[in-house]
Parts: C-alpha cells; sequence; structure tokens
C-alpha cells in the first residue's frame, strides 16, 4: 500500500498550500472606509483610493492566483505527476523542490526563504490532520475534501474536468483497496 502514498501526500500538500495563500491574502484585507471626497485631493487621499481599489481587487486577484496554481499544477506536463502506484521517495527533498519550481513558475512571487517556511507550514498542517485520522478512510476523506476546495476556485474548465477527473480516480482506486483490505493505524504515544 506504501505506493499509493505519494499521490494522495501530494493532493493533500496542494491542498494545504491552497489553504494557506487564501488564509494569507485574506489576513491582508483590512477594514476601511469606502466614501471618499473628490474635493480632498491630496496625496494621502490619493494612496487610501488607491489602497481601496487593491484591497477590493485582493479577492479577484486570489482568484486568478489559485486558478493559475491549480492550472499549472495539473497540467499534463507538469513536473508533479499523479502516476499510480508510485514509490514514496525516502526523504522529503524531491517533494519539496518540485514544489519550490511549481512556486516559482507563478506570477506571484515569494521572498528570500519564504518558500521553505511556506513548505514547513504545509507538511506541520498536513501531519496535524494526519495525527487526528484513525483509519485510512479519515485520509481519504481529508483528500476528498482538499480536491473539492480545488474544484470551488476553478474557472477554467479544463482545469476543472482534471481535479474531477483526478477526484474520481482517486476514489476509485483507494476505496478499492480499502476494501480488499482493512488498515487501521494504532497510535504510539
Amino acid at each position: 500500500m506504501s505506493e499509493h502514498t505519494l499521490p494522495i501526500l501530494i493532493i493533500n500538500l496542494i491542498g494545504e498550500l491552497s489553504y494557506i495563500l487564501q488564509n494569507r491574502f485574506k489576513a491582508y484585507e483590512i477594514p476601511f472606509e469606502k466614501t471618499f471626497d473628490c474635493n480632498l485631493l491630496n496625496i494621502k487621499n490619493i494612496i487610501i483610493f488607491i489602497f481601496e481599489l487593491l484591497i477590493l481587487n485582493i479577492n479577484i486577484y486570489l482568484t486568478k492566483v489559485m486558478e493559475e496554481l491549480y492550472t499549472e499544477i495539473f497540467d499534463p506536463n507538469n513536473i508533479i505527476r499523479y502516476k499510480f502506484p508510485q514509490n514514496l521517495p525516502n526523504h522529503i527533498k524531491p517533494i519539496r523542490d518540485s514544489f519550490n519550481l511549481l512556486l516559482k513558475s507563478l506570477s506571484f512571487k515569494i521572498l528570500g526563504g519564504g518558500y521553505d517556511k511556506l513548505f514547513n507550514m504545509m507538511i506541520m498542517s498536513l501531519k496535524h490532520h494526519l495525527i487526528n485520522c484513525r483509519n485510512s478512510r479519515d485520509i481519504l476523506n481529508i483528500t476528498e475534501i482538499h480536491l473539492e476546495s480545488m474544484i470551488r476556485y476553478v474557472q477554467n474548465p479544463y482545469t476543472g474536468i482534471k481535479i474531477k477527473q483526478l477526484k474520481q480516480r482517486i476514489l476509485m482506486v483507494y476505496l478499492i483497496n480499502m476494501c480488499k483490505s482493512s488498515y487501521t493505524f494504532n497510535k504510539a504515544y
């Protein structure tokens, strides 16, 4: 069953990446007064007006970034592949490098060591979910929730179809494997 781990790991890391990016974008949304007096044209008011435009467009930008992220991820020529089965690497470095290349190809930029911090946040968030799983069906539920959240953000029909096909394929492959054998986790604290 370990050869079926990598696709689930990658998809859940992508799901955590999208949650982190969504929360970062929403964190910059600051409440402001929407009235603007055109008679008071000074630098301060112009800056406030431009800032309002940026804030109002943050949801549009978030949707654009998420769309670009999912389109890039589910592009058939992408470096992140969803082969079934696929062996899990001995260490996390190849996965980290793949995500770094993916993020560097997007239109928004992450400064300095932000890639490592972002990847560590993704790993910690996914670990939190996995620790709370009691059986393999719980992991599949987390994956399904992540894929559903990706589908909600996608506006490109091609990418949406690819994500839906991936979801159906994962449910089919993993549910069949779960029916063949029952996996439960024994936690050692």
